[in-house]
């Protein structure tokens, strides 16, 4: 695949490791992926990000910062996936009505995450918690384009995705957006209850709002990834210090 990225004139913007990504992602189908690559590239030009560089401009702290989308270091599911928490009910009309800075600050967490290779093997776990969510809440808009990202742009492995707890007019609701998922993600998707999360995750590896006791700091964790992302391109998530662990949130 190498010869054939450099032969086709994207020798400028890819690097060994990203080959490795996306052939790992597509289970190295070579063809697979590199359309996978080409979307992926697209998707980054279209919104500004160069290289491995995502601009974290203060519209994208703030999405970061908000908790609608959570990625703890230290939470792997029983597999060893990496753990990433979605909460809709934090959704607001402004990120509705352009979810391009949420999808952005999405991409920019899971980016670092396949950095280490285990989770790059590994894949990850998708917790989305509908506890609380609303039926305005449940905007095809941004629900299309996190998937559209995820499917069709980021070289991720995705095990599993955990719906907890859905509202009554979730079923309802789901139908706008089930047309636009694969049916590869469809059969990765279980219902679940808070009580059962366990069986997928460890409470060590589970924050505290999930019956867990691993501390975690949002805050804290963002504010070191903003001073790291001031220093090098594509930090590493491991590299976090065990201080942003621990921390009582504020």
């Amino acid at each position: 695949m190498s010869q054939r990225v450099v032969s086709e004139g994207l020798k400028d913007r890819v690097t060994e490791q990203m080959i490795i990504q996306f052939l790992m992602a597509r289970k190295f189908e070579v063809d697979r992926a590199m359309t996978l690559l080409y979307s992926h590239l697209q998707w980054k030009a279209t919104n500004n990000i160069v290289g491995d560089n995502v601009p974290l401009t203060p519209s994208i702290l703030r999405e970061l910062e908000s908790g609608r989308v959570i990625v703890p270091p230290l939470s792997r599911d029983l597999a060893g996936a990496q753990v990433i928490f979605f909460k809709p009910a934090l959704l607001t009309a402004s990120t509705a009505s352009n979810p391009t800075d949420f999808c952005v600050a999405i991409y920019y967490m899971l980016q670092r995450c396949i950095a280490d290779l285990r989770t790059q093997r590994l894949g990850f776990l998708f917790v989305c918690d509908l506890r609380g969510t609303k039926m305005t809440q449940v905007d095809t808009k941004p629900i299309r384009a996190i998937l559209d990202m995820l499917q069709n742009k980021f070289p991720g492995r995705l095990r599993k995705v955990l719906l907890l707890e859905p509202p009554k007019f979730f079923r309802m609701a789901f139908r706008l957006v089930k047309p636009f998922i694969s049916q590869k993600y469809l059969d990765k998707m279980t219902v679940m209850e808070l009580r059962d999360i366990t069986k997928y995750v460890s409470p060590s590896a589970l924050p505290a709002e999930y019956g867990g006791s691993m501390p975690f700091d949002q805050r804290a964790c963002i504010a070191q990834l903003q001073m790291e992302n001031q220093k090098t391109a594509a930090p590493v998530v491991s590299s976090i210090p065990a201080s942003v662990y621990g921390v009582a949130a504020q």
